[in-house]
């Protein structure tokens, strides 16, 4: 008997946490989803198998997972922060090629960008306050040091806001019924 939590979900979210999972865990992580993951079906699925082609778009996925590219972002950071975070964050790829593995097919990626703007002093605040994980692999000093690189860098508007465009990568994958 399952725990309430572990049984009878349609969907998954995971959102900013699969570049933490254990590469050599992530595979057996998305295939224990899969497994446990009820696909949904569509009443014209059940009604009229002909129609079998266009329905197909319109069942939900099964797994969406949330996250941030390895490379080519915008983020006023320094060179040392984009190393590890390349280092940190799996490509789209690798994500891509784990979930074929754990059996979800009709695997869709894309990336959504939206522009940003904050001021300079609360997005040092926010690195030095360590905001994502790349941030925890730096001493304080280091940081300040990053921030100043930023500061020296980085053009801000004459209210002192940085502006730079946020990316999200969505991937999508469904459970075959």
């Amino acid at each position: 008997n399952k725990d309430w939590w572990r049984a009878n979900f349609h969907q998954v979210l995971l959102k900013e946490i699969v570049h933490h999972l254990k590469p050599q865990d992530r595979v057996e992580i998305f295939r224990g989803i899969y497994q446990e993951i009820i696909p949904f079906s569509s009443p014209s699925l059940e009604s009229n198998s002909t129609e079998s082609s266009n329905t197909d778009s319109t069942i939900p996925p099964s797994i969406i997972i949330i996250t941030r590219p390895q490379s080519n972002i915008s983020y006023p950071l320094w060179d040392d922060a984009r190393r590890v975070w390349k280092d940190n964050q799996p490509s789209t790829e690798l994500f891509i090629e784990e979930l074929k593995q754990a059996g979800f097919v009709n695997i869709q990626a894309n990336i959504k960008s939206y522009p940003c703007e904050i001021s300079l002093s609360r997005w040092q605040t926010m690195i030095k306050n360590r905001i994502w994980s790349t941030f925890s692999h730096f001493t304080d000093k280091k940081l300040e040091e990053g921030c100043k690189i930023i500061e020296n860098d980085y053009p801000t508007d004459k209210n002192g806001n940085l502006h730079f465009d946020d990316q999200l990568v969505i991937i999508k994958a469904k459970k075959n019924n």
